[in-house]
């Protein structure tokens, strides 16, 4: 009776978009670089989540001399692969190895979906305390446009079941492999508006869930799942209201699937690019 609640560790993914090559035309580096503005002599510390085969651009894409380390107990730096999600305890590790190394610059292309995304998470907060030590934080905004939901609560048929769309309680999606979703609503101070997730099948077949209890403050208002699949579905989300007295607002985030059949762009930054002293970057 003494156990509260069990959930997986809080983990950032890699925010990895659809461009394959390098993008210093794009940004207009280049024209930077022919005006002397080189960056030589800054010291810039990259925090990401594989470095396979780094070794292989030293002196070319990367400076020759490069000091790496790995933050995956039994794992090196080599060894890493970029599905590799890494625990938040673990990036706050490598956040403080980088400042004890002198740099500038942290540069971070991975985020969290869980979270309140409103700059009060752990993760953003503490972009804030380096930032104020005098280091720039840049963090990609994560990636997920067309990856997220955001809407009021509704249940206009009184079934406890969110209606995406007036008579439809399911939002599709098709999955690659392994897939990490997360259900994150407007309580985090009260904690007292408890919601749940699930996964169904095309039958109507529970696949998933995540029902934590929410009925306190303190209690984290969100949900998560992370769950392998053997084939593209469809597959479908519901949202299911527990216990909700107010207007709550729904912001639904999922990794690693395509055509999510409801989307919302806006909103869709995620923790730590919602840091309010991060230099977030979109494209």
């Amino acid at each position: 009776e003494h156990v509260q609640r069990i959930r997986l560790p809080r983990t950032t993914l890699h925010d990895r978009g659809n461009v394959e090559t390098e993008s210093l035309t794009m940004i207009n580096a280049l024209t930077w670089h022919e005006a002397g503005f080189t960056g030589a002599g800054v010291k810039v510390g990259v925090l990401d989540l594989g470095f396979k085969h780094y070794q292989r651009l030293l002196g070319s894409d990367l400076p020759q001399n490069v000091v790496a380390r790995s933050f995956i107990a039994g794992v090196e730096i080599e060894e890493t692969e970029s599905e590799h999600g890494t625990a938040v305890g673990e990036e706050f590790l490598a956040v403080d190895w980088l400042l004890e190394q002198g740099v500038q610059i942290i540069s971070h292309s991975a985020s969290s979906i869980y979270g309140p995304m409103d700059g009060s998470s752990l993760e953003a907060r503490n972009v804030n305390q380096v930032v104020e030590s005098g280091v720039l934080w840049v963090n990609s905004a994560g990636n997920m446009g067309e990856n997220h939901y955001r809407a009021v609560f509704v249940d206009d048929d009184g079934d406890g079941f969110h209606e995406f769309e007036p008579g439809d309680e399911m939002l599709a999606f098709k999955p690659s492999g392994r897939v990490s979703m997360a259900l994150n609503w407007n309580a985090w101070e009260s904690g007292d508006q408890d919601l749940d997730l699930f996964i169904m099948d095309a039958d109507g077949n529970r696949i998933a869930s995540s029902e934590n209890y929410q009925t306190k403050a303190g209690d984290e208002t969100a949900e998560f799942i992370s769950y392998r699949f053997d084939d593209d579905g469809p597959y479908f989300i519901v949202i299911y209201a527990s216990h909700v007295t107010r207007e709550v607002v729904l912001d639904f985030f999922i990794y690693n699937s395509s055509e999510l059949e409801y989307i919302t762009p806006a909103y869709s930054v995620t923790t730590p690019g919602d840091a309010k002293l991060a230099l977030t970057v979109g494209a």
